[in-house]
This record gives C-alpha cells, structure tokens and sequence, in this order.
C-alpha cells in the first residue's frame, strides 16, 4: 500500500503503554472508513490476531508529501 501511495508510513510502536497497541499506519485516504477498510484487509488483522481502530489524524498541509529516509529497524 506504501507503493500505490495508501499508506504514508506505518510501523510497529515499541513499548507501548498499552500493550494491545501493537503499531501504527497512517493512510492517505478520502475518509476514516476508507482507511478502516484497508486497515481491515491485512492478513494480520484477517487471522485475528490484530484488531484495528481507525481514527482521523491531521497534519499541516504539505508535511506528508516529501520523500522521507528509509529505515530498518532491527528486532
């Protein structure tokens, strides 16, 4: 989704104050429950083993189109 320009970035949230709160996505999409419903189709969420909650987030205009510095995270 990241390719097609759905996801703008997302990632696990390391030591989380709740532990249900396994990672982040953040989605471009016309609406809530269109990001819901990408959301929704992950194989992980698929298998039950994640559970989404959507919500929606703003930024100031411009912040989300540049290209950023890719990372890899070591586990």
């Amino acid at each position: 989704m990241r390719e097609t320009g759905q996801v703008v970035t997302n990632g696990p949230v390391p030591d989380p104050p709740d532990p249900a709160l396994r990672g982040m996505a953040i989605f471009a999409t016309e609406s809530v429950s269109r990001a819901r419903e990408l959301a929704n189709g992950d194989p992980a969420v698929l298998a039950g083993r994640l559970e989404v909650q959507a919500m929606t987030w703003l930024c100031p205009p411009g912040t989300m189109i540049c290209g950023g510095i890719p990372v890899t995270v070591e586990g």
